[in-house]
Order: structure tokens, then C-alpha cells, then sequence
């Protein structure tokens, strides 16, 4: 149910959701009652929304790409980076470099968290070759 809402919290925890090869990241948080989905801002949020969607799709980008190409390195990431269109709808049109290392710490901590959360099973992304260029 979408409904527009202020004063939820105190949250107890932000989240990033939506590494699942789907069109949509989304962001997320969760307080002693419920879990909730940031939709659209309202205009005094709106900058802020648009910088932290920058920044999780940029996450998603890198962690998608690295689930399916373990072996990658930082150039064929990077070109990944450039050659993916944003969602319509959003602040930005493309994706570059640049993005992509002003959000380095940022992603570097989604790849850790995503690692944190998979399976025993799956091996973490965090050690490929490309990551642990990012890294440094």
C-alpha cells in the first residue's frame, strides 16, 4: 500500500534492497512496527533521494555485474558502468567514472553487506579481482 507518511520512526535500521536482476533499487528502513520503501520524496527531500539513488543503483550496477562475471576487471566494470542507462525517472542520465569512484566507499560497503547476507554457499564478491582494485 502506498500512502504518504512522516514522523515513522525512530528507525532502527536504513536498508538497500533489489540485487536481484530486476528493474528497481530501492531504499528502505525499519522501525519497531514495520519495514518501509522510500517511493518519491517530498520536495524538501527531493536532492537528498536523488544523490542516495545515484549512489544504490550505481551498488546494483556493480553487484549484478559481479555475480555474473567473477573473473571481471575494473576496465570491463567500468564499461559496464558507462554503457548502463538509468531507470527513467530519475536525476541523472548516464553513469560514469567519475560516479562510479565518488561512490566507491559507498558501493564497497554494499558489496560487503550483500556478501554478509548470501548464502554460505555463494562465494563473495568482495575478492574478485575487479573489487579488490576498487578497493585501493
Amino acid at each position: 500500500t502506498l500512502f504518504r507518511s512522516k514522523k515513522l520512526g525512530p528507525i532502527n535500521a536504513w536498508w538497500v534492497t533489489g540485487f536481484d536482476g530486476g528493474e528497481k533499487a530501492l531504499i528502505g528502513f525499519t522501525t519497531a512496527f514495520a519495514d518501509y520503501i522510500l517511493m518519491d520524496p517530498s520536495e524538501e527531500y527531493a536532492r537528498i533521494f536523488a544523490l542516495m539513488q545515484e549512489k544504490i543503483y550505481m551498488s546494483k550496477i556493480v553487484v549484478e555485474f559481479l555475480q555474473m562475471n567473477p573473473d571481471a576487471t575494473y576496465e570491463d566494470l567500468l564499461n559496464k558502468v558507462e554503457t548502463t542507462v538509468p531507470p527513467a525517472g530519475l536525476n541523472f542520465n548516464r553513469f560514469t567514472e567519475d560516479s562510479l569512484l565518488r561512490h566507491a566507499q559507498f558501493v564497497v560497503e554494499q558489496v560487503e553487506s550483500y556478501d554478509e547476507a548470501g548464502d554460505t554457499d555463494e562465494p563473495p564478491i568482495i575478492i574478485t579481482p575487479c573489487m579488490r582494485s576498487e578497493e585501493h
